[in-house]
């Protein structure tokens, strides 16, 4: 079991990665990513998919399975050499001679180039000085104390030093397992099986899925496997720490998008939802959370990322316009990166 809390995922930053040239977002227990299509939104998505995937086989491995790397690392407007991609998320770990895990935050940052060499530099911080904090450093294969530089040892080149660590030692245990728990979830998956869910869950699924298609349509099924994943026991009870979801309104009649807000919201009391749409009638109400909404676009080929910028906020709380009519419109844009807090 991972022992997380909601939000587990607070800040990513990426660079360099696909079509983004650089995203730092801040990040709560629920949160879209707006745009058109191709605004590069579920790349955003795979920067934290292409972690979990290294972590639990290998960097080489992650990126073959999207091209190479070639296809991992940005073309445009010039071919960069190297992504970064950085995550801050909170973990609680058991602690020696503590009664209650403590809550941590953990920092992990690796970097990859076109030739396989990695960066990588993890950090585990306690609360109240509970425990030292816990960090190493690696490149090229040997790693290091970062407060000290002193090698400590030695891993395959290529390879990523976490996986090896966490093997054996607590608090890496605990933030290994957390970030090779995010589950991603896409409108062509299959359903899971009923015999999955309790009945509690059981009857949420049928109660939402009854408002969203009261008669069985093509996008039933979707509907089903999405809400699904939404109610699993792993997402309940915390083994699943973060639910990536690419598209849920895919296929859906607009006016059941409102009743599939409702079922994220109340989902991710129990997991962090972090999920892509290009659908207007997802937030086409005036009780729309704010903070909840990001907004991607893409210029030239590269993707920008960030909350809605201060004029589109005024706008929509002022009574003059719905996130939806901004975004038919085409008039949502993240803040220009010079307005963006670091």
């Amino acid at each position: 079991m991972t022992s997380v809390r909601v939000p587990f995922l607070t800040r990513l930053r990426v660079r360099d990665f696909k079509s983004i040239a650089e995203c730092d977002i801040q990040l709560g227990a629920f949160n879209v990513l707006f745009g058109r299509n191709g605004a590069g939104k579920s790349n955003v998505l795979d920067a934290v998919r292409f972690v979990r995937d290294a972590l639990s086989a290998s960097p080489a491995e992650a990126a073959a399975a999207r091209g190479g790397w070639d296809a991992v690392l940005r073309r445009v407007p010039t071919a960069a050499e190297a992504c970064d991609i950085a995550l801050e998320v909170r973990v609680s770990v058991p602690l020696p001679g503590l009664p209650a895990a403590a809550l941590a935050l953990g920092r992990y940052e690796v970097s990859f180039d076109r030739h396989g060499a990695v960066r990588e530099r993890c950090e585990v911080m306690f609360p109240d000085g509970e425990a030292a904090n816990a960090q190493f450093a690696a490149e090229d294969g040997t790693v290091y104390d970062p407060a000290t530089g002193t090698p400590l040892g030695e891993v395959p080149p290529g390879a990523l030093h976490l996986p090896l660590a966490a093997a054996t030692t607590e608090p890496y245990t605990r933030l290994h397992a957390a970030l090779t728990s995010t589950y991603f979830h896409a409108p062509a998956l299959p359903v899971l099986p009923d015999t999955v869910l309790g009945t509690w869950e059981r009857d949420r699924v049928s109660a939402y899925l009854n408002a969203i298609a009261p008669q069985p349509t093509a996008a039933t099924a979707r509907a089903r496997a999405l809400l699904a994943a939404l109610y699993q026991p792993a997402a309940r009870d915390g083994r699943i720490p973060l639910l990536a979801l690419e598209n849920p309104t895919a296929s859906l009649h607009p006016l059941a998008a409102g009743v599939l807000h409702d079922a994220l919201t109340e989902a991710s009391a129990h997991v962090q939802i972090l999920a892509t749409s290009h659908s207007a009638e997802l937030f086409d109400r005036k009780d729309a959370d704010l903070d909840a909404i990001l907004v991607c676009a893409a210029h030239h080929g590269v993707t920008t990322v960030g909350p809605l910028d201060h004029a589109t906020r005024s706008a929509i709380t002022g009574g003059l316009a719905t996130v939806g009519d901004l975004l038919r419109s085409d008039q949502l844009a993240p803040p220009s990166p010079a307005t963006t807090a670091p």
